[in-house]
């Protein structure tokens, strides 16, 4: 039933069991499987749709085994089925095994229509405002109204932003025609699938042929390509190719859409009340705009929980390499499809699209493909899938270790060196455009900066006086800074006193497996620093060193099901560190990840070019090199402050680094 009521008017909330946003492909699916279920007779539903969908916008089409359940379960509404196929100028093949069957959006939309109206289900008819999750429900708002829901199925398109450099966004834009041929002509068991004889206009383009009577299909024209398809630029196309092939014919209907490519993975919900559904979940594969049927496992096997869906690691490369092959290369598209289909059978491509091919099946695959194409998008997915600060730290560890092997001397120079470097190029510059962070009308640069060296100053004055508590603060709050940057770098909000607390806890296993990795030097660290050696030499460190060790570092693991990349890296340079000096280790982390990333986000929150930001930071990279040399000759004043090069570098850090920690935790605050 479609409800009307305005809840402005009402001082009571409706609650719902499952509200589902959007009723398209992957919603509707859930839908019909919590139907199948029954649980419409013990739970309240409500379903929120911007417009009630009435008209035949795609086809939705899929391969599977005649058996199979997603068959059964919607064989009232699969409209054709086909058992052979042919792709470009090759032969036709048999699928009988797996026949491709297509459902007209329309039909299936009718039928979650249908279901909804003969089910007390509540429908809403408005764009959604905000989804607000709250203690107890998650409140959603629409159209002055207000609903709650204890679970949401979110199935909003997700909100891919195609930037300039982005090296793994593709657009795949069809336009087509339902048509009826003057002439029966048509073999109904037999499809037509990406011939590419049609112009290609420096894109990869090619035509599909559904027929749906022995005078009667569907002819679409596909483009992969940054650009989406002109329609006029399409009937010019498709009018000369259907004449030419088939003659005179009259148009029935059109069928127009577009469907992102890319690699680019929608950041998983942060509360485990809203479900993201679709394309907001990643079940679109990138290199064919598939999806319907992942929908349909998708929504058998949901259970709460709820469940994440995630493409095996290798399948997401393939996918990587290909777009960036149709991106930078276009018009190879075309050779690579036509050796695909011309060397590899339909069952072997339709197992390998469906991520459910065997790794000897995938080399026999790309062995039959131009092997160029591919070897130049490995160079560039492994230089561009890892920050370029990155694989300066990869290459700075490799030269390293090969230096280490014939003079450690040397080596250790060439860290330090490396170390001073990797400062002065992010570690600096990252905390010297802490004045760009504040964005406020009554920003004043003078105020600030007295501000900025004020806290210093203070915090200087605390270690003289506290040292003992001046330390833990230093370890609490870098802990946290640490660890919210990890969290940020992996597209995690810290929305709930969970996320904060894990983050902490990254931050603190980070810090103390490098101190604890490298106890002995640590401990002389921190013995040098007027106030605290006392402290130190009255706790025995050693007895806890292996258990604080293991502890810490497998307290990162967790990362791992959220962020393999950031996980394996960060373990990476922690165990490497171990093999390293205490300052180059903590310079390993401080520098390499650390800078590299935070540098990264106020570039991409700012944006502002990385050149542009360099050249705003150097006045407080010379300002930060000054305070520094200020410490240093009071080192020299006083040799009973502080009675080394290492303390002194840490009681440097400690204090210019907490205005920064500030104004950066303001600054991460402002996107949760």
């Amino acid at each position: 039933m479609l409800l009307e009521q305005n809840h402005n008017t009402s001082t009571s909330v409706i609650q719902y069991d499952y509200v589902f946003i959007g009723m398209g492909a992957s919603n509707g699916l859930l839908l019909l499987e919590f139907i199948k279920r029954g649980y419409h007779l013990t739970k309240r539903m409500a379903v929120i749709e911007k417009a009630q969908k009435n008209t035949n916008d795609k086809t939705y089409c899929f391969w599977s085994n005649p058996d199979a359940p997603i068959v059964k379960d919607l064989s009232s509404i699969i409209s054709y089925q086909y058992q052979f196929v042919q792709t470009n100028a090759t032969k036709v093949q048999s699928i009988q095994d797996q026949p491709y069957y297509c459902i007209k959006s329309i039909d299936f939309y009718n039928l979650v229509q249908a279901t909804i109206a003969s089910h007390p289900i509540d429908v809403f008819e408005a764009p959604v405002d905000a989804v607000n999750p709250g203690l107890e429900h998650v409140e959603i708002a629409f159209d002055s109204q207000v609903i709650n829901g204890a679970i949401v199925f979110d199935s909003r398109p997700p909100n891919f932003t195609q930037e300039a450099n982005n090296k793994s966004y593709l657009l795949q834009s069809f336009f087509g025609y339902h048509i009826r041929l003057k002439e029966a002509v048509l073999k109904t068991d037999t499809f037509q699938m990406m011939n590419f004889d049609v112009d290609q206009s420096s894109y990869t383009q090619f035509v599909y042929n559904l027929p749906y009577a022995p005078n009667e299909c569907l002819v679409e024209l596909t483009r992969f390509g940054i650009d989406t398809i002109d329609v006029d630029y399409a009937k010019k196309i498709l009018d000369d190719k259907i004449g030419a092939e088939f003659g005179a014919y009259e148009i029935i209907a059109e069928e127009e859409g577009c469907i992102p490519m890319t690699v680019l993975k929608h950041p998983a919900s942060n509360d485990n009340r809203i479900v993201h559904m679709g394309a907001r979940a990643n079940l679109i594969k990138p290199t064919t705009g598939y999806g319907f049927k992942k929908m349909y496992e998708f929504a058998a096997a949901f259970e709460n929980p709820v469940q994440v869906h995630s493409s095996k690691t290798r399948f997401s490369f393939y996918d990587h390499l290909l777009l960036i092959i149709l991106i930078r290369w276009p018009y190879l598209g075309k050779k690579i499809f036509t050796a695909l289909f011309q060397k590899n059978s339909i069952q072997a491509i339709f197992s390998f699209l469906e991520e459910k091919s065997t790794v000897s099946a995938e080399i026999k695959i790309f062995a039959s493909l131009p092997i160029l194409p591919f070897l130049r998008a490995c160079g560039i997915y492994f230089t561009s899938y890892f920050k370029k600060g990155y694989l300066f730290t990869a290459g700075f560890i490799v030269l390293y270790f090969l230096l280490q092997c014939t003079s450690p001397a040397v080596a250790n120079l060439f860290g330090y060196a490396g170390l001073m470097v990797g400062l002065l190029a992010v570690g600096l510059p990252h905390g010297a455009v802490d004045h760009l962070l504040v964005q406020s009308k009554k920003f004043n640069l003078v105020r600030f900066v007295l501000q900025y060296v004020f806290i210093i100053a203070a915090y200087f004055a605390l270690w003289q006086w506290l040292p003992v508590f001046s330390l833990i603060l230093f370890i609490a709050y870098s802990a946290y800074h640490f660890g919210e940057s990890e969290m940020v770098e992996m597209q995690v909000s810290l929305n709930s006193v969970l996320q904060k607390l894990y983050a902490f806890i990254i931050g603190l296993s980070i810090l103390l497996f490098i101190i604890f990795s490298h106890l002995e030097t640590s401990l002389l660290v921190l013995n040098s620093i007027n106030g605290v050696s006392s402290f130190i030499e009255g706790v025995d460190f050693y007895p806890y060193k292996n258990g604080i060790l293991a502890v810490s570092y497998f307290s990162i693991l967790p990362i791992w099901w959220v962020s393999k990349k950031t996980c394996l890296y960060l373990m990476s340079i922690l165990v490497l560190g171990m093999q390293m000096p205490l300052m180059l280790a903590f310079g390993l982390y401080f520098v390499g990840s650390h800078s590299v990333n935070a540098w990264g986000h106020i570039a991409s929150k700012l944006k502002t070019p990385v050149n542009k930001l360099y050249l705003q930071s150097l006045p407080f990279n010379i300002g930060a090199l000054f305070i520094f040399a200020i410490f240093l000759y009071l080192q020299k004043a006083n040799a009973q402050l502080i009675q080394s090069y290492a303390a002194t570098f840490f009681v440097f850090l400690a204090c210019v680094s907490l205005p920064h920690i500030i104004l950066m935790h303001l600054f991460y605050k402002k996107d949760n």
